[in-house]
């Protein structure tokens, strides 16, 4: 799709949207969402991680700061003075059609990034090449490759949410996956005073063993949190209820606005036309939706047809299950005190050793293995895998302040540092935050003695720091916990 069309669609809704929240403001206050156990056993994790105290992640993005590790040990690091690290010389190689830089963004992701930068260089955003994609609330560095672009085109861009340093010529191009992994430093900020040598016992115990390996809530399609059950319901077959639930089924983590909008889509299912006119106002939330209601006017009854309008999704929906069977086997055997196998396989893996092990899950789901509806979607891979089921982390060093916790590790690539801290804490993320939380910024950098954001805040993002001081946080009382 045109990025500027896009961009359009998305103004369009989002001015709908504030004239909605001025007529109701009631229905557009976000619900304050804690992964406590309830949440992690809707994710497959059950009773693993016991009493922990409350953190909170992400208030501003400097809470969260990620740093790449490239294969070479390059450090990608968020300050725009200096070079980045690495212990050996780069090899450049012979200068050729790719350009190389650091990409240091803030409050996006690195595919709305690479769409935006395609589009301001007037390339094809495949021509760009990452290893991993960084979080969107947050501060991170990463290196990315430019196919046959020029030196100066890369050093004349200009804008708020983003910059490119580091930049030279060389040789081929970056793949997903070609990272050694990230660093990370991340302010957890609690309500009560953190004891220090709790903290630091458990840090201890983390780092000498590992923690499990866990699929986190970003596996599972935030903030909804049901991806998993799409999937399950495509490998079921039931590809209408598939549809219907991605359109319909409201989740606690969704304003009420939009989980009120859900019901009334409900009762008009089946009405293809009728649910079109009614999704009209949400032209970028409802984008993948929309396609498929689209097919469904033309060709009703072909669920089928319409799951292929959005083969990103439906895999995600199907990856999604498998990250469940996942956290529901780890979680079993280490709370059977079973011997815990060094890798697991993921269930739809081709062959009936991986099977085995869900054989229990996967009935109990009506799912039958070599899972007959996949043929439907060819789109689909299945690789051969294992995954670790526990994982090591380097703790390079931590601090306890009034406000909180700051931690500064690294992990391989493809670990959660939300499943490493939950080790630590009952996190909840973003806004509302939560009544006794320190709103105050912090420059988890400097506390942890390993740089600063100073320049970033008065300089690279300085727009986007005025911006944000702009907006009010809002607040939400913790409320009672059954399950911590």
């Amino acid at each position: 799709m045109n990025e500027e069309y896009s961009s359009l669609k998305s103004d369009r809704e989002q001015h709908f949207l504030k004239s909605e929240r001025a007529r109701r403001p009631e229905l557009f206050i976000y619900p304050l969402a804690i992964d406590d156990e309830k949440t992690l056993e809707h994710i497959g994790i059950e009773h693993i991680f016991g009493e922990r105290p409350s953190g909170h992640l992400k208030i501003f993005p400097e809470d969260f700061i990620v740093e790449e590790i490239a294969k070479d040990g390059t450090i990608s690091t968020i300050n725009p003075a200096a070079e980045d690290t690495v212990d050996t010389p780069r090899d450049l190689g012979t200068p050729g059609k790719t350009v190389w830089a650091t990409l240091v963004k803030i409050g996006e992701d690195t595919v709305e990034v690479v769409n935006e930068l395609g589009a301001r260089l007037n390339i094809d955003k495949k021509q760009i090449g990452y290893a991993g994609i960084k979080d969107k609330y947050a501060i991170t560095a990463q290196q990315i490759s430019i196919r046959n672009v020029a030196e100066e085109q890369l050093r004349a861009v200009r804008v708020p949410h983003f910059f490119l340093k580091d930049i030279f010529s060389g040789k081929g191009a970056l793949q997903v996956g070609n990272l050694e992994g990230n660093r990370f430093s991340i302010f957890i900020r609690t309500v009560e005073h953190s004891e220090r040598a709790s903290i630091a016992t458990t840090l201890a115990i983390l780092a000498k063993q590992g923690f499990w390996n866990f699929f986190y809530t970003q596996r599972f399609g935030t903030p909804r949190l049901i991806s998993h059950i799409q999937g399950r319901l495509v490998l079921q077959g039931r590809y209408e209820e598939a549809i219907k639930t991605s359109l319909t089924m409201p989740s606690v983590r969704e304003i009420p606005y939009f989980r009120a909008l859900r019901e009334e889509l409900a009762g008009a299912w089946g009405e293809w036309d009728t649910l079109l006119k009614k999704l009209e106002q949400f032209p970028y939330s409802f984008r993948n939706e929309q396609k498929i209601i689209t097919h469904l006017a033309d060709r009703p009854g072909d669920f089928i047809g319409a799951l292929h309008r959005i083969p990103d999704q439906v895999k995600l929906w199907v990856y999604a299950y498998t990250s469940f069977l996942f956290n529901k086997k780890l979680s079993s055997l280490i709370t059977t005190e079973a011997e815990v196998p060094r890798e697991l396989p993921l269930a739809t893996e081709s062959t009936p050793d991986a099977w085995r092990w869900y054989e229990d899950i996967l009935r109990a789901d009506g799912i039958r293995p070599p899972f007959i509806p996949l043929r439907n979607f060819p789109f689909i891979q299945r690789p051969a895998r294992g995954i670790e089921t526990a994982k090591g982390v380097k703790l390079n060093g931590w601090e306890i302040t009034d406000q909180g916790v700051a931690l500064d590790f690294s992990l391989d690539k493809g670990c959660y540092a939300t499943t490493f801290l939950a080790h630590l804490f009952m996190l909840s993320s973003g806004q509302p935050v939560p009544e006794g939380v320190s709103l105050d910024e912090i420059d988890t950098k400097k506390i942890l003695g390993t740089g600063t954001i100073a320049e970033l805040r008065h300089s690279n993002f300085k727009k986007v720091f005025e911006e944000r001081n702009q907006t009010e946080i809002m607040i939400a009382p913790l409320p009672h916990n059954d399950n911590a």
